[in-house]
């Protein structure tokens, strides 16, 4: 499991839990271990 920047702590220990294709394209899901932040990216 790759680990990536939370954009709320900067910890680099967030980790993707959720992938899925919409119409606006590919969307991944992140969650931060450290604060509980959870954010969408989509591509």
């Amino acid at each position: 499991m790759s680990r990536h920047q939370c954009p709320n702590c900067l910890e680099e220990s967030a980790a993707e839990i959720d992938r899925s294709v919409t119409d606006a394209g590919l969307r991944r899901r992140f969650e931060c271990r450290d604060c509980g932040h959870e954010w969408d990216v989509i591509f």
